[in-house]
C-alpha cells in the first residue's frame, strides 16, 4: 500500500470511528457537532447509506447529522446543497423505486441548521402531508414528515406556518402516533386555528412511544392535544398584551 493509499484508509477508519460514536453517543448533539470539522461532501456520502440502517435510533441520528452535513454543503456550493435536497426529495417519489428512509427528517434538520434552505424547501417537506400533494401514505415515512414539520416549528416557525391546517387535518387519522406528532407539532408551530379539533382528542388516552423534541418518550394522544391546546392559549394571551 502506497503512503498515499495509507493516508486515505487512515482517513477513512478515523471518519468511521468518529459516525459510529455519533450512532450511541448519549449526548447527541455534542457528537453531531464533533462531525462538523469533516468535509460536508466527504459525510454525506458516509452518512447516506445509514439512512437505510434496520435501528431506527441509528437511522434517526443518521438523518440528523446528515441534515446538518447538507446545510453546510449549500453554504459552500449552493448548488450542490441544492441537489442533494432534490435528492432526498426524489427518494420520496413512488417514481424513485426506493423508500425514503430518513428523508424527512434530514430534511427537517438541513432547514432547521440553515435559514436558506428553510426558505426554498420547507413548502415541499409540507407538501408531504397535503392530502392532495405529495401525501405520504406510508405510515413510518409520514411519521417522519410531521416530526419533521414539528422539528422545523420550534425553530422556524414562520417558515412553516402553511402546515398547520394540514396539521389538523392529520388529527383524525386512524394512526395514534400520526395525531399525536400532528399535536405536539402545533404545539411547537403556537397556530390558534387547531382549538376545535384538538379539544376532540383531549380525552384520547391512546399510550404510545414516539419521538418527539428531546427523545424516545412515552406519551398520550390526550397528553399532546393538552399541551398544544395550552400552546395555543399561550399564544392568545401574548397576542392581547
Amino acid at each position: 500500500m502506497t503512503e498515499k493509499a495509507g493516508g486515505k484508509a487512515e482517513d477513512r477508519n478515523r471518519l468511521n470511528r468518529a459516525i459510529e460514536k455519533m450512532l450511541s453517543a448519549p449526548r447527541l448533539a455534542e457528537a453531531v457537532r464533533e462531525l462538523r470539522s469533516e468535509p460536508a461532501r466527504v459525510l454525506i456520502k458516509a452518512l447516506l447509506p445509514l439512512l437505510c440502517e434496520g435501528d431506527e435510533e441509528r437511522r434517526r441520528r443518521a438523518a440528523l447529522a446528515l441534515g446538518e452535513a447538507v446545510a453546510r454543503l449549500f453554504d459552500e456550493d449552493a448548488e450542490a446543497g441544492r441537489t442533494m435536497m432534490r435528492r432526498l426529495l426524489w427518494s420520496l417519489n413512488d417514481e424513485s423505486g426506493g423508500i425514503g428512509w430518513g428523508a424527512p427528517e434530514t430534511l427537517a434538520q438541513a432547514m432547521i441548521a440553515h435559514e436558506g434552505l428553510a426558505r426554498e424547501f420547507s413548502h415541499l417537506l409540507v407538501s408531504f402531508i397535503v392530502a392532495e400533494g405529495n401525501f405520504l401514505d406510508h405510515e413510518p415515512l409520514l411519521r417522519g414528515a410531521v416530526w419533521g414539520i414539528g422539528a422545523l416549528a420550534r425553530k422556524r416557525p414562520d417558515a412553516i406556518k402553511e402546515a398547520e391546517p394540514h396539521l389538523i387535518a392529520l388529527l383524525s387519522l386512524q394512526d395514534a402516533e400520526v395525531r399525536a406528532l400532528s399535536a405536539w407539532a402545533l404545539a411547537e408551530l403556537g397556530g390558534t386555528a387547531s382549538v376545535a379539533a384538538l379539544q376532540k382528542l383531549v380525552a384520547d388516552e391512546t399510550l404510545l412511544q414516539t419521538r418527539l423534541e428531546g427523545g424516545l418518550r412515552e406519551t398520550t394522544v390526550g397528553e399532546q392535544a393538552r399541551r398544544a391546546l395550552a400552546a395555543v392559549s399561550r399564544e392568545r394571551t401574548e397576542r392581547m398584551t
